[in-house]
């Protein structure tokens, strides 16, 4: 979308930092661009981390950011030249009436009724007036009718065969940017030779899945002796176990109010009960449980025996790691049926929690001692209306991942904060947070949600 701060990837002195703030042990999650994420993983690798996993965030709503390489051949056509003429009759035209360019392009809006550049492009040869346009310009500034057969030919350039509707697919379930307005287009045919050769190719795929690169600081001796002296190390893997028939894995007669939504122990401390019920061991994919992605997957069997958790593993010879029993939890055979997409987590996105932060009731001031362009905002107890970073991602994954990596009582330093949600996420899950932000515009939406999050409900 054209952001500077996307134009490369962090290099390693980022990396080299988070390294350092960070116990040995600590778990760091980076999301990356299926372009450039190996360029990512180098920078991170070299500062110092190990890269122990590259998990795969799976949607359904990208939208292709693909140039048409017909419509660019017919675009580009030599057709400039034959547009001067016009430009300089139309620029003489509208001084000789005394005609702004303003006053024009007023008689042209857009859909929304702003002004547009159509003027501009006219006056500067860069396109001419369509047929519906000419029917006004020409009585208006007594344009001559010369130039109604280069409008009629570069009118009939690209036939139009059809409408297409496009829909804004700009929810939380995917990277905010992936999505165009929604309205009605034309559906054209390629019209010059070389336009109807490539008639169908393009440059880009549609974007359906983003790399969520899983790392870790070096241990101090072993993972049993860094765990017990750093509290890190380890991953939540009953915490994030996948939960069988659709239904979130609970804590049994836990107590409620140090619960977060999906009734883990706020905070990963669980304060009475037992372990969570049984769930299926977590994956490196993630899905937004979307109808296109679920579509994709096929019909699959679950579990169709007992598993003892005694079973001898044949994976390894004596003296390694893989040779003697699993030591499996045992659990009988569950005989299910149904899209394979069941085996993996499911973050689905609430299609209102781009913004709803930025609602409702007025903001409170956060008095953190500094004095920031927003505090006039909170003392006025306005609200935003409008979130406006490019890529939010979604509370529910952000919580799966924050609560995945994070030990009982842990802080999550999120360096790269845009608009807060990781801060959202890990406020509903009870764990402390760092965020910090470089661009004040998105700083300011940060400070604004996290401030809402935490006003009592």
């Amino acid at each position: 979308m054209g952001k500077v701060w996307d134009h490369g990837v962090p290099g390693i002195p980022f990396w080299q930092e988070c390294l350092r703030v960070s116990k040995p042990g600590a778990h760091m999650l980076v999301f990356g661009g299926t372009r450039t994420h190996h360029r990512l993983m180098v920078a991170i690798e070299d500062a110092g981390w190990e890269i122990r996993d590259t998990l795969m965030w799976v949607y359904g709503s990208g939208f292709p950011k693909s140039l048409d390489v017909s419509k660019a051949i017919d675009k580009s056509y030599p057709r400039h030249g034959l547009f001067e003429r016009f430009a300089l009759h139309f620029r003489e035209q509208r001084k000789i009436k005394d005609i702004s360019q303003k006053e024009i392009a007023i008689c042209f809006p857009s859909k929304t009724g702003g002004l547009t550049g159509c003027v501009w492009n006219w006056e500067n040869a860069m396109n001419v007036p369509t047929m519906e346009q000419w029917t006004i310009l020409h009585p208006l500034l007594d344009l001559s009718k010369e130039f109604l057969p280069l409008i009629e030919r570069i009118e009939a350039e690209r036939k139009i065969v059809g409408k297409g509707f496009r829909i804004d697919r700009h929810t939380s379930s995917v990277p905010y940017g992936s999505g165009t307005p929604d309205g009605e287009y034309n559906l054209t045919v390629p019209t010059t030779d070389a336009a109807k050769q490539w008639n169908g190719w393009g440059t880009a795929l549609k974007p359906a899945w983003e790399p969520i690169i899983l790392c870790r600081k070096p241990l101090e001796g072993t993972v049993s002796e860094n765990v017990q002296k750093w509290g890190t190390g380890g991953i939540n893997i009953d915490g994030c176990r996948v939960a069988l028939n659709g239904d979130k894995p609970r804590i049994a007669n836990i107590d409620e109010s140090y619960t977060n939504t999906y009734g883990w122990a706020k905070g990963g401390i669980q304060k009475s009960g037992t372990m969570p019920q049984s769930g299926r061991f977590p994956a490196n994919l993630i899905h937004d449980g979307s109808d296109e992605v679920l579509a994709s997957f096929p019909d699959s069997k679950g579990q169709c025996g007992d598993v003892r958790g005694t079973e001898p593993s044949h994976t390894g010879d004596e003296n390694t790691s893989c040779y003697g029993e699993y030591q499996r939890i045992a659990t009988s055979k569950r005989n299910d049926n149904g899209s394979a997409a069941r085996f993996f987590y499911s973050a689905k996105a609430d299609t209102e929690e781009r913004n709803k932060y930025l609602k409702g009731k007025p903001f409170q001031k956060v008095n953190d001692g500094r004095d920031t362009p927003i505090d006039n905002a909170f003392q006025r107890g306005e609200t935003m209306r409008k979130n406006i970073h490019p890529t939010v991602k979604p509370i529910d994954l952000l919580q799966y991942l924050c609560r995945l990596i994070t030990p009982p009582k842990g802080l999550i330093l999120d360096p790269f904060a845009g608009s807060g949600s990781t801060g959202i996420a890990a406020h509903n899950e009870g764990f402390d947070y760092l965020l910090i932000e470089i661009e004040q515009e998105y700083a300011d939406i940060a400070r604004m949600r996290n401030a809402q999050v935490r006003l009592p409900t």
